[in-house]
């Protein structure tokens, strides 16, 4: 009788740390910020793609992404900036992407997904952001020219690491000890002040790269 008592309570605890794992749904504007993100980053990484092939195809295409000597997205996709893993970045884009929108349709689907899943987002996120600095800067100091599709990108990776470092954090999916620190909470209410100040850093470093065309 002890040993079945025991089996039981043991059976439960398993169930409940299994239960554990899933968290509350998380909030809606997380959802529409993936989804809305996402599906823009696609549809401008799927006409990157397109214009890439058609460059290799003829070496005197012109994109219809260029425009002026600062918008041109020939120089930019020309680049070895352009390829870093030896391959057309905006391919990155038709891979990645579709898993952002995913976790967005998740999210606003209210469905318990397990913490790590969240955590593997942030992760990819989080390189998402690398990946888009690194090209800022070298679009503005290195290549001095300017991919419309590619700031498309830009705008939306932005708004997307911000809102989910301060889910992931602030929503306790790297625990509770991190989720009542006081970054974690800053960064899970404040998310879209950081993303405007990310827009407006970027603004005036594009207008400071490029005064002598806008001024």
């Amino acid at each position: 009788m002890t040993e079945a008592l025991e089996a039981q309570v043991n059976d439960d605890s398993d169930e409940y740390e299994e239960l554990e794992e899933y968290d509350a749904p998380p909030p809606r504007s997380l959802g529409w910020i993936l989804v809305v993100g996402g599906v823009l980053s696609f549809i401008a990484s799927f006409i990157l793609s397109a214009e890439r092939v058609e460059m290799l195809k003829d070496p005197n295409y012109m994109p219809t992404c260029s425009i002026n000597d600062v918008l041109k997205c020939s120089t930019v996709m020309g680049s070895s900036q352009g390829e870093l893993f030896g391959f057309p970045n905006p391919f990155i884009g038709l891979a990645a992407f579709p898993i952002v929108i995913l976790s967005g349709a998740l999210a606003l689907s209210s469905a318990r997904v397990p913490s790590w899943f969240w955590r593997w987002l942030l992760v990819g996120s989080t390189y998402g952001i690398v990946l888009v600095g690194w090209l800022i800067f070298q679009s503005l100091y290195e290549i001095r020219a300017l991919c419309p599709y590619c700031m498309v990108v830009w705008a939306c990776v932005i708004p997307i690491f911000w809102r989910t470092l301060g889910f992931t954090l602030a929503d306790g999916h790297f625990g509770p000890n991190v989720a009542a620190a006081g970054i974690s909470r800053f960064l899970g209410r404040f998310w879209w002040l950081l993303t405007l100040i990310s827009y407006a850093a970027v603004t005036t470093m594009v207008l400071i790269a490029f005064r002598y065309a806008f001024f």
